[in-house]
């Protein structure tokens, strides 16, 4: 692509750490401990999120609760940003 468009080199640039995936006794994302990760590594000057990174947990964890930390975690950055739509 030429001009303006959209282009990787954009779009992926900066720092983007896996990061770990907290869960409650029941399996579930910790909101609020995943807001703390959150809010931490933004604050910290961080891009971008690599979410089910952090220690292989992706691999462990059902595709309900893979989807639960990654909506965690968007609503987290959204917060952290105060962008979230919803």
């Amino acid at each position: 692509m030429s001009g303006n468009g959209w282009r990787w080199e954009r779009q992926l640039h900066g720092i983007i750490p896996p990061l770990i995936s907290p869960l409650d006794v029941a399996g579930a994302p910790d909101a609020g401990a995943m807001a703390a990760v959150v809010d931490h590594v933004t604050g910290g000057g961080c891009t971008g999120l690599f979410m089910l990174g952090g220690c292989g947990e992706g691999a462990w964890l059902t595709s309900a609760q893979r989807g639960a930390v990654v909506r965690t975690a968007a609503r987290a950055a959204a917060d952290a940003c105060r962008c979230w739509p919803g």
